[in-house]
């Protein structure tokens, strides 16, 4: 596996990348000689993958599996809790390790129960998806969801090291690896622009990526995360530019329940936050238009929810894990917008910018409702929709 650093302003670990290492990681996760493993999974995938590596993990010390219900709805305290309670029932202690095997939400699930139990013990992250991997794990931030919105609640806490193995990434469904190849998208358009032409050659809209891209795309989104991280580990400050796209991509994601991935719904977070740029006489037409097309190289559906409004997606945005930072109305949110690719507009050397809800409503609108289940019916709202502009894919 190769060594990444992570060095972040008074806090570092090690980033142990490969492929098919499933006995390297078996060895660095007993180098820490704990006196038992947790490793936390999500149920869907709990089996065969988190029991083969539970399973070799048992052979050499002793493992537990401990489960969790699939998607956003377990990020909750309550599962929080119910995790601690099983841990504790089998014998956990201050000298045991909590495991994390999935995507970023058993990373932030696993992370905040170590945070918690016994006012924190070891933590070992090992990403089964792109998101995982590239993007939850190289944060800080552990945190689960209150009924008001996502990432309400949690605290920063630090892993021992990650142990990424890119094959597990084969197993992943498309929706899943669009998922991180929209963070992926995102890291260039509010970080690293100058990587746009080779996402540009190497996006497809099937998904289907040869595996040494895969270790591109990780080192890749690392590098952009790191370089605004480095001074800012507990991303209140430069490190804010990584939400870009997360103001409405988190509302799209509560309100339509899960419908949409987190990626997914950040992407369309990103079209909105291009469209409001550009309301705001900051983004040119052209950099919007980069926005749609590398969506779109993904093979991302670009469409509000079904059974979601603007209305819906605005009373959430009100409750966005941002507010605080930057002084603001109350008919105005904070957001990260971009003054050009790669640069996001600053205000109180911040890269927030207070947005009336009423251009916010605007911007929103460029997201056409997709089409509603039979029975279903969709919110719509009466305001003019702008064209979105059109793609530069060939044909």
């Amino acid at each position: 596996m190769d060594r990444i650093s992570i060095a972040l302003s008074g806090v570092s670990y090690d980033f142990w990348l490969g492929t098919g290492c499933t006995d390297e990681i078996v060895d660095r996760l007993c180098s820490l000689a704990a006196d038992s493993y947790f490793l936390i999974a999500d149920q869907q995938i709990g089996d065969p993958q988190a029991k083969d590596l539970h399973t070799r993990l048992a052979r050499r010390a002793p493992a537990h599996l401990i489960l969790h219900p699939t998607g956003e709805r377990a990020k909750r305290l309550t599962e929080v809790e119910r995790i601690i309670d099983q841990a504790l029932a089998l014998g956990a202690t201050r000298a045991s390790c909590i495991v994390t095997f999935g995507g970023g939400v058993t990373g932030n699930l696993g992370g905040l129960v170590a945070a918690l139990l016994f006012r924190g013990i070891r933590l070992v992250h090992v990403p089964t998806t792109l998101v995982g991997m590239h993007d939850s794990v190289i944060s800080l931030k552990q945190a689960v969801n209150a009924r008001a919105g996502k990432n309400l609640i949690g605290t920063y806490f630090a892993p021992q090291f990650v142990l990424a193995d890119t094959a597990y990434l084969s197993t992943l469904c498309r929706e899943h690896i669009r998922s991180g190849l929209c963070e992926v998208i995102k890291n260039a358009l509010a970080i690293r622009p100058e990587q746009i032409p080779w996402l540009e050659q190497v996006l497809r809209p099937d998904c289907d990526l040869d595996p040494g891209i895969w270790v591109e795309l990780v080192h890749e989104s690392i590098a952009a995360k790191l370089s605004v991280m480095n001074c800012d580990p507990y991303e209140k400050a430069s490190g804010l530019a990584l939400e870009y796209g997360h103001t409405v991509g988190h509302a799209i994601e509560h309100a339509c329940g899960g419908a949409l991935s987190h990626g997914e719904a950040v992407g369309l977070g990103m079209l909105v936050a291009a469209r409001v740029s550009q309301l705001l006489g900051h983004l040119s037409p052209t950099a919007v238009a980069t926005h749609w097309d590398l969506l779109r190289r993904s093979g991302m559906p670009i469409g509000r929810p079904a059974g979601t409004s603007v209305d819906d997606i605005l009373n959430l945005v009100c409750s966005d894990n941002k507010r605080g930072y930057l002084a603001h109305r109350p008919n105005e949110i904070p957001m990260v917008i971009l003054a050009e690719l790669g640069c996001p507009v600053l205000s109180s050397g911040l890269p927030l910018t207070r947005v009336p809800l009423s251009v916010l409503a605007e911007a929103l609108e460029v997201l056409e409702p997709a089409a509603a289940p039979a029975g279903r019916a969709i919110s719509r709202s009466p305001a003019r929709r702008p064209e979105a502009p059109e793609s530069t894919l060939p044909g």
